[in-house]
């Protein structure tokens, strides 16, 4: 089973990563930052499962929670679109999607591209909203 991790140098990704390293019947296919998107592109067609950690939450510039968060999310869904491929998608949302902050803004159009994705294409997708996250690898601190 082909499984896509974005944001898998995050602080989610590497506490997901270990527990899934674990496993010996998984090809777990990891993309962060440093992936260009013709590559993960690439590993968006081939995947089974997507879990999308991929994300800011602290950035320089208010502009990149939509250019990182919900550009990136319909990116993926215009691909999976694009080349009809239903894989299970799993989406950690936050809390602060019921905010109307540029980051609550920015999770809740993410909810709905994928949302979007299951009305209309049949993909799976589970959506979770945490709570606040904090622990090991965690910044600030």
């Amino acid at each position: 089973m082909n499984i896509l991790v974005t944001g898998s140098k995050g602080f989610i990704g590497k506490k997901l990563l270990v527990s899934l390293n674990r496993r010996n019947n998984l090809d777990i296919i990891e993309c962060d930052f440093d992936t260009k998107f013709e590559e993960l592109k690439e590993h968006i067609i081939k995947a089974d499962v997507i879990i999308h950690l991929a994300g800011v939450n602290r950035p320089q510039n208010v502009d990149d929670f939509q250019k990182v968060n919900s550009d990136l999310s319909r990116r993926i869904c215009d691909v999976l679109r694009e080349y009809k491929r239903k894989p299970i998608v799993i989406f950690p949302s936050s809390i602060q999607a019921i905010l109307d902050n540029p980051y609550g803004i920015s999770k809740r159009l993410s909810e709905e591209e994928f949302f979007s994705l299951n009305h209309k294409e049949g993909v799976p997708v589970a959506v979770f909203r945490l709570p606040g996250v904090f622990g090991k690898w965690c910044r600030p601190n």
